[in-house]
């Protein structure tokens, strides 16, 4: 297990890879104000149970991955839960303020809409393969948007992105 209180001090941290570790942000010595240097979050196989953090404490971050295998938990009301069980339709709320993200890579997710993504102004890549999302029309709000991952889903609508979009069914 890591102890991420201690990436606080690496000033110049920009890639974090995270591979079969678990980050519990509710244990004090693991509780963060930020790490602003990092912005690149990779989580393989790995769990992240971040609480009651309001978000993730990367403020700075373009691009984050979360693989098939990786879980992260967050507490309501004194109880955890799970995107295991919940996939990943509890990630949006901690996500939203991560107006810099230009890569967002969440496949196997069971996200229904993408109206979440429309603070994500500068998103290029988009993995949301493998999920129930139906509607993409969020997504022409997001003009840098290049490539669009969403093999393996309910989408229907693609004819209405942009021409720039390259799209993976």
């Amino acid at each position: 297990m890591i102890n991420i209180s201690t990436l606080g001090s690496l000033k110049e941290l920009k890639k974090l890879t995270l591979e079969k570790s678990e980050i519990d942000f509710d244990r004090k010595s693991e509780q963060i104000e930020s790490i602003p240097s990092v912005e690149e979050l990779t989580l393989l196989e790995s769990s992240l149970l971040l609480g009651t953090l309001n978000q993730l404490p990367f403020p700075n971050l373009i691009y984050l991955e979360i693989d098939p295998n990786s879980d992260f938990a967050v507490r309501i009301n004194d109880e955890y839960m799970s995107s295991y069980d919940y996939g990943l339709t509890l990630l949006p709320d901690k996500i939203k303020n991560m107006t810099n993200l230009t890569n967002l890579i969440i496949p196997n997710s069971r996200l229904e809409s993408l109206d979440f993504v429309t603070n994500f102004n500068k998103l290029k890549s988009l993995d949301i393969s493998n999920s129930y999302i139906t509607d993409v029309r969020p997504l022409n709000q997001l003009h840098d948007l290049e490539l669009l991952d969403i093999h393996n889903t309910p989408v229907k609508n693609t004819d209405i992105l942009s021409n720039n979009v390259f799209v993976i069914k």
